[in-house]
């Protein structure tokens, strides 16, 4: 009974820690008293695991590594909201299955340049909301051709490795918005269906300081403040949507945009965002049998028209015009059938 009373504090300590315990029995002398174990493992890593649909969420764990006892046949990874802040050439070789890692709101400030090597069938990477971010120099994604979905939105980034979108050749959407981008130098790409920009830093369109060679569906440049463009460098981009806006542009910049769309294979344009209150003299003359089919020009500050303004707009199909600044105003709309 003295062993007993001893032992009982303990006992009761232990059921109050963890409701996982196994019981198991030590030896002491001529009785043999109950001893009890936590399951350690749960402890450690705190992470809840689904190891039938191998899922770990260890969203808001308090983590400052990424954990090295999960799963190892853990296939969708959730270290969002954590303290992580670098990852290593080690950190995912034990869970070479992951397709989906989540590591936003983080405080990531270093990857090297192997720690997504092991991760070969990466499909999905989240690192939205890293604020000291700072990307290797090229190769980083060298092994995940399977990756569809990037999101690097609001990490600061100052610049992006050249080859950032080249390895994944079935890139379906890269959000890199958010961040302070004053040039972009992705000078190796795929094919990639949405790329976003919006809310970065970039000034000129030009050769020096704007080099995108993606095939892509859609390229978001909103909220740009951007001030000089190069027709050439708008005539290069092998897009077939392009979205501006956000930011007022000076009537050479506009003039320059439609000049260089003019020699693009870009069919469709959308300026958004209140920057246009008029069309210069001659504006869309350059477009006529261009490859524009889809103009959209809604919720601007555009209040009058010139006559024929649009009539050189050939090869359009859809237009949009509405939310502009005067619901009273009336646009007389001309369009050549030649």
């Amino acid at each position: 009974m003295a062993n007993g009373s001893i032992w009982f504090p303990f006992i009761f300590a232990y059921i109050l820690v963890s409701p996982s315990f196994q019981s198991l029995h030590q030896d002491d002398g001529d009785s043999a008293v109950p001893f009890l174990t936590l399951d350690m493992e749960k402890y450690f890593h705190r992470c809840d695991q689904n190891l039938e649909r191998k899922i770990a969420s260890c969203h808001d764990k308090g983590l400052d590594t990424v954990p090295q006892n999960l799963s190892e046949d853990t296939e969708v990874l959730d270290l969002s909201q954590n303290n992580v802040t670098k990852l290593l050439n080690s950190s995912f070789e034990v869970y070479p299955l992951i397709n989906s890692l989540d590591i936003s709101s983080n405080d990531v400030r270093a990857i090297e340049s192997a720690a997504f090597y092991p991760l070969k069938d990466l499909r999905s990477l989240s690192l939205l909301s890293n604020p000291h971010l700072v990307l290797p120099a090229t190769g980083i994604f060298m092994m995940s051709p399977k990756l569809s979905f990037l999101d690097l939105t609001g990490s600061n980034l100052k610049s992006l490795p050249i080859d950032i979108l080249k390895w994944s050749p079935h890139l379906d959407t890269a959000y890199l918005s958010v961040n302070k981008l004053s040039f972009i130098k992705i000078s190796s790409c795929g094919m990639v269906d949405t790329v976003d920009m919006t809310g970065n830093q970039l000034q000129q369109l030009t050769a020096g300081d704007f080099t995108f060679v993606c095939h892509t569906n859609t390229l978001d440049l909103r909220k740009n403040p951007i001030q000089l463009v190069d027709p050439d460098v708008i005539s290069s981009l092998h897009v077939r949507s392009l979205t501006l806006g956000g930011y007022r542009y000076s009537d050479e910049v506009l003039t320059n945009i439609m000049l260089g769309n003019s020699k693009s294979d870009i069919e469709q344009l959308t300026i958004l965002g209140g920057i246009v209150d008029a069309f210069p003299k001659g504006f869309f003359d350059p477009m006529r049998d261009s490859s524009l089919s889809v103009l959209d020009i809604n919720s601007n500050d555009l209040n009058s028209l010139l006559p024929l303004v649009f009539s050189n707009l050939t090869k359009l199909k859809r237009f949009g015009l509405s939310y502009n600044i005067s619901p009273y105003t009336k646009f007389n709309l001309t369009f050549s059938t030649a």
